[in-house]
């Protein structure tokens, strides 16, 4: 190297010595991920051999290659090796949890062919149930039969599973009040979720013959207590919320 005095430019040749001391290196990371509010802890970590280590969490020291962590978030690492170079790398934890259900959204009185479609909410990735059968990563299910049922969504990730029963309304085709203890009501499976629903039931001509009650046994096929003939009968159904329902069954004697 060449210095020179501006003044009088006089100059100098200076030889020396350059050291170039090498950094850590750190291998990068794929994103992990965390279960909110977890219970049990996840461990980060990046390779041993370094002189220190320091986290953004504030844990340090020489062996400190580790951490714990219940939380999402970015997590910083800067090791020093034994030449005092430093080297950062950031691990970042996305969250998963638990589902909320937002709504069960159900298509009923459809004879056996009913549909229900679980709207969820939450950071994870689900897969869902009903009765027990084999998970699935659609929220739609249908040739569902009338009566309760439940569903079990499950976080991919591990962060748990959530149970929740629900009702698919449907109504017998046709029952045979003759004792027996075999469809001698005519019931709607399901009703007793619905305790303010309206069922009336009509001849074939229009009058008015029953008024169910949602969370009763069923009709017997009688009008002021006197026993019905074979027939076909009405009904009417009205639910808050959902469309008014009309249909027909058959009373076999």
């Amino acid at each position: 190297m060449r210095v020179t005095e501006t003044s009088t430019s006089c100059f100098s040749d200076v030889d020396y010595q350059i050291t170039i001391r090498p950094r850590p290196i750190l291998q990068s990371q794929d994103d992990i991920i965390v279960c909110v509010d977890a219970v049990v802890s996840t461990t980060i970590s990046v390779a041993t051999g370094f002189d220190f280590y320091e986290w953004n969490t504030g844990e340090m020291g020489a062996t400190t290659n580790s951490i714990d962590i219940n939380q999402p978030g970015d997590y910083t690492v800067t090791v020093t090796n034994n030449f005092g170079c430093e080297s950062s790398l950031t691990i970042t934890a996305l969250p998963s949890d638990v589902a909320t259900i937002d709504e069960i959204v159900t298509q009923d009185f459809r004879s056996g062919d009913n549909t229900a479609q679980f709207i969820v909410s939450g950071p994870g990735d689900y897969e869902f149930s009903v009765d027990n059968g084999p998970f699935q990563d659609s929220n739609f299910f249908n040739s569902l039969y009338k009566g309760f049922h439940t569903v079990r969504i499950r976080d991919k990730n591990g962060c748990g599973t959530i149970t929740e029963e629900f009702a698919v309304l449907d109504y017998q085709r046709f029952f045979t009040p003759n004792g027996d203890g075999f469809h001698d009501f005519w019931t709607l499976d399901g009703l007793t979720d619905y305790p303010d629903a309206i069922i009336f039931i009509y001849d074939r001509y229009g009058k008015l013959l029953h008024q169910m009650a949602p969370d009763g046994i069923g009709w017997d096929g009688t009008f002021i207590n006197a026993p019905l003939p074979s027939s076909t009968y009405w009904f009417t159904i009205k639910i808050e919320g959902k469309p008014l329902v009309k249909g027909y069954f058959a009373l076999k004697r």
